[in-house]
């Protein structure tokens, strides 16, 4: 079984931002790429959220 995709109603509940917050975020280089699934659907693999969110919350306060 392949990895678990994450899509922006998920992503944003995680991150706890606006859709275009999150959208910002990918723009802006804050956030990985997300990986084309099909023509007008989006994803990111759970692992690399996982991952991004663990690096940001180790990261000193006033820093980000």
């Amino acid at each position: 079984m392949g990895e678990r995709i994450i899509r922006y109603p998920e992503l944003c509940s995680r991150l706890q931002v606006a859709r275009v917050t999150a959208w910002r975020m990918v723009r802006d280089g804050l956030l990985p790429r997300p990986h084309k699934i099909s023509k007008r659907i989006v994803g990111w693999t759970e692992s690399e959220i996982d991952v991004w969110i663990a690096a940001r919350t180790k990261e000193p306060r006033g820093e980000r």
